[in-house]
């Protein structure tokens, strides 16, 4: 088992995996994304990966 996979058991989280060659099965969360970014995080500066 790889590691992200055994992380993913010990937090009891179901991995997810995309059909492939089907772009439109991640056009929820592409627009989500796009939206978050443009909304919350368009131009700001962080000083550190924490913030």
């Amino acid at each position: 088992m790889a590691h992200y996979q055994q992380k993913l058991q010990e937090r009891s989280l179901k991995q997810s995996m995309l059909r492939k060659g089907n772009c439109l099965d991640n056009a929820s969360m592409e627009s989500f994304f796009g939206i978050l970014n443009s909304e919350c995080f368009h131009g700001k500066e962080f000083k550190s990966v924490d913030e």
